[in-house]
């Protein structure tokens, strides 16, 4: 799913990511979010279902967004218990 630059903001991220959670498990493979302005609570949010079974991505893209220190650790953690990606564009 390619939504790269649309300038999808935490209240965008939030409701995409409400939408995969009404699909268990969501077969989403790649994830496409470059220069979006996601902020540190839609990296929380994203983070939540990188860690959860309900997206399996393979591949993340999340260049040119602008990651704050603490949205990096937050994505960092996520990232350590996620088995499924593969690939991660930063």
């Amino acid at each position: 799913l390619k939504l790269a630059t649309n300038h999808i903001s935490f209240k965008g991220f939030s409701n995409l990511l409400s939408t995969f959670s009404s699909q268990h498990p969501l077969l989403l493979q790649e994830l496409n979010l470059d220069g979006n302005v996601p902020g540190t609570i839609g990296i929380e949010l994203l983070s939540e279902f990188l860690q959860s079974n309900l997206l399996r991505l393979t591949k993340l893209s999340l260049q040119s967004i602008q990651l704050s220190n603490e949205a990096c650790q937050i994505l960092l953690s996520a990232l350590r218990t996620n088995s499924c990606l593969q690939s991660l564009r930063l």
